[in-house]
């Protein structure tokens, strides 16, 4: 465990104040998503500088039932009684704090860096958060970067069809950030762009949807092919075919799941305003979405 540096990422006071209210409200509890939501109701009062803890986060050790962990952006505190032992999920937590909640048993309150983690954190302890394929619904993106990705899955009209995506033209996990903060209703899709290369195993562990920029349209089904045996398992494939805009999709023996037709001035997915191209015979061919804002 790292010792309690000068400048710790949560005061020791407000990491006691959290983990007073989480055993107040969890004790003697079976585990529902009505804690949560009681957690949510108390949290605003405690809220100090700088600290945004997401209520649904709050979660149970899966290993350790009277352990709890707690996103406060951007870390994640472990609340764990200081005889349990060390976790192995993130063996060299910061300490933040020691303390007796109501005069109880002592507790250790411990800080790990959240984006450094993101793999291990959702693999295993939210990974109903991962992202999905689209299946049949249209998608709204945003750029991964955008600094409006919180307010984007917040305020995207929450239609049954429609899902919220986010594009990385760098593969990165850090899409799944803002998921945490505002995890959206249905899901979301994860969009690796201006891909001419199959991405490795790695590289495509963040992604349920790969962008294929064709600059050949001989290479379209050898990619598609590469992707599956890379990955196997579900994924959607798009086609930027800007630079091949008269190419007959119908040629191919592949179930292409959407088209992306990008013009220098709009470049990105779909939806509602004003249609790109005549629909292709038999696919699904995206509209443009002039914003969401």
């Amino acid at each position: 465990m790292t010792p309690l540096q000068l400048l710790p990422p949560v005061k020791p006071s407000e990491a006691v104040a959290i983990a007073d209210l989480v055993f107040k409200i969890t004790r003697g509890r079976v585990w529902s998503n009505d804690l949560r939501g009681l957690l949510a109701k108390e949290l605003p009062s405690l809220r100090g500088n700088g600290l945004q803890p997401y209520p649904h986060t709050l979660l149970p050790h899966p290993a350790n039932p009277t352990s709890f962990f707690l996103v406060v952006a951007p870390w994640l505190l472990q609340i764990v009684p200081s005889s349990a032992p060390e976790s192995t999920l993130f063996p060299s937590p910061m300490l933040l704090a020691r303390a007796r909640p109501a005069g109880e048993r002592e507790i250790l309150i411990t800080a790990i860096e959240l984006e450094a983690n993101l793999p291990t954190i959702l693999r295993h302890l939210y990974p109903e958060l991962f992202a999905r394929t689209a299946k049949q619904e249209s998608l709204c993106s945003i750029p991964a970067t955008d600094p409006a990705a919180i307010a984007f899955c917040q305020k995207l009209p929450k239609k049954y069809d429609l899902l919220p995506a986010f594009r990385s033209n760098e593969p990165s996990w850090n899409a799944y950030l803002p998921i945490l903060a505002a995890p959206p209703p249905n899901g979301f899709v994860n969009i690796l762009t201006g891909l001419t290369k199959v991405p490795s195993p790695e590289q495509a562990a963040p992604y349920t949807r790969f962008s294929y920029q064709v600059e050949d349209p001989q290479s379209i089904v050898p990619f598609y092919e590469a992707l599956q045996e890379t990955l196997h398992r579900d994924f959607d494939l798009e086609l930027d075919l800007a630079a091949n805009p008269n190419f007959d999709l119908n040629t191919l023996a592949i179930p292409v799941h959407s088209i992306e037709h990008a013009t220098a001035h709009n470049q990105g997915i779909t939806l509602a305003a004003n249609k790109v191209k005549p629909a292709t015979s038999g696919r699904r061919t995206h509209w443009k979405l002039a914003s969401w804002r």
